[in-house]
């Protein structure tokens, strides 16, 4: 069976580089923008302020944009649990949806997963098909070639009704 361990690896890697590296350099910044932001939107507000002198308007917007800017300072504060919570989500929703269990929802163990189920897709055509490509024909006869010696007259019999098998099914119309 194949194993994809790399990518298990590859994965823990990335995400102890997000919490360990970008996430702290992402908070401190997001939080500085988002004052900038909210610093530009009073400033617009006062400007609007100043030359519409209608106060409603001007509470109404700046009210709006605090709102605004609080819901994002409560999510940048919050992202590592959110993502974590995301994460644990969307895991559970997967073995619910698939059956497996968690150990095997990894990234080697989905595409396994998946790799195997083309396999029995790819088996499951060629079984259903009529025609036989020449390489199976070609494969059948080499296999039993090499089994030859111990088989003796069985092995023969078998490789002629493997070749005429392939040879009548290749010759049946479109």
């Amino acid at each position: 069976m194949l194993q994809f361990q790399f990518l298990n690896n590859a994965l823990s890697d990335f995400e102890n580089t997000i919490q360990g590296v970008w996430a702290p350099v992402l908070q401190a910044q997001g939080i500085q923008i988002l004052l900038a932001v909210g610093a530009i939107a009073f400033a617009v507000y006062a400007i609007q302020l100043l030359a519409t002198h209608d106060l409603p308007t001007f509470i109404l917007g700046f009210a709006y944009t605090i709102v605004s800017l609080s819901v994002l300072h409560a999510v940048f504060l919050y992202s590592q649990d959110l993502a974590t919570d995301m994460l644990n989500g969307f895991q559970a929703l997967g073995q619910q949806v698939s059956g497996l269990s968690p150990t095997t929802l990894t990234p080697s163990g989905v595409l396994t997963q998946g790799i195997h189920l083309v396999q029995i897709l790819w088996a499951a055509a060629g079984n259903a098909s009529w025609f036989k490509a020449p390489t199976v024909a070609f494969r059948t006869a080499a296999m039993d070639l090499e089994h030859f010696p111990r088989l003796g007259t069985e092995g023969v019999g078998r490789m002629r009704q493997n070749l005429l098998f392939d040879r009548s099914s290749r010759s049946r119309p479109k």
